[in-house]
């Protein structure tokens, strides 16, 4: 059943308290399947225990039940938009949203910050894991093509290895839709509490990610929570990279040429 009739059908029954955390659902699903149960409390300046009761009172044992009644309600809704549409139509206007979502979201002054991070650190390195890190992989691939020296590392234990031995001669890029991806989020961690940088790429501002960032690159992602990684989440990466990339070749041009050079003879008998 919608989330929406259901949470509509309690309300007037709810209390002042309660009806604000429906409001917030019903004004915030997205954010919502990807939070904690502390994040919404926060949002909405209420106890996590009138949380609780506002799921509790709708029918949902738990919050993660909640979470779990609106990502079903999102894909019924998103099976109907299909259905009306071909394949092919509903797919481009999912790309070319996303992109334009993304640009409205980033900021000239969050992306000359990470150039900046980019150019005083020795080595960079992008750090994601699932569809995240497949990300951080082609990162490195469009860094290196400019002369950037950088690794991307997509296995979690690695990354913690990794971070113990960075310092401040160090920038992580860490992909996470959610950014809260525990992994990600302890790499991270350890990295910067060994001195390096940190750029979180992430949906959400107030995740944990993003809070222990030295800047935060915000994407547009329609992450699913019953579908895990979609190519969406992964095109409105991709873009914030490619922005990254031609900024830093914008003030680098000479520097970016001899190197683009040099990649281009490296590959060139690697074609039948």
């Amino acid at each position: 059943m919608n989330y929406n009739l259901i949470i509509n059908s309690y309300l007037p029954a709810l209390t002042k308290s309660e009806k604000i955390v429906a409001e917030y659902v019903l004004n915030n699903s997205n954010k919502v399947m990807h939070s904690t149960l502390q994040e919404i409390s926060k949002q909405t300046n209420v106890g996590e225990a009138t949380v609780l009761r506002f799921c509790n009172r709708i029918g949902c044992d738990k919050f993660a039940d909640l979470k779990l009644l609106i990502a079903q309600s999102s894909e019924l809704n998103e099976k109907k938009i299909s259905n009306t549409s071909s394949p092919i139509e509903s797919t481009t206007a999912n790309m070319i949203s996303i992109i334009e979502d993304t640009k409205s979201l980033l900021d000239e002054e969050s992306i000359n910050t990470t150039i900046t991070l980019i150019e005083k650190s020795k080595r960079l390195w992008l750090y994601g894991v699932g569809s995240s890190g497949l990300s951080a992989l082609i990162g490195e691939s469009n860094f290196r093509r400019i002369g950037v020296f950088s690794h991307a590392i997509n296995e979690p234990h690695f990354q913690a290895l990794n971070s113990t031995s960075l310092s401040k001669d160090d920038l992580v890029l860490a992909f996470s839709i959610s950014g809260n991806t525990k992994d990600t989020y302890e790499a991270c961690l350890i990295a910067k509490n060994n001195g390096a940088k940190i750029v979180a790429i992430t949906n959400y501002i107030e995740s944990e990610i993003a809070k222990i960032a030295d800047c935060v690159l915000l994407t547009a992602a329609r992450e699913h929570l019953l579908k895990g990684g979609t190519l969406t989440g992964t095109v409105s990466q991709l873009f914030v990279i490619d922005v990254l990339k031609v900024a830093y070749t914008n003030k680098h041009k000479e520097k970016v040429k001899q190197s683009m050079d040099k990649m281009a003879r490296s590959i060139m008998n690697k074609s039948l």
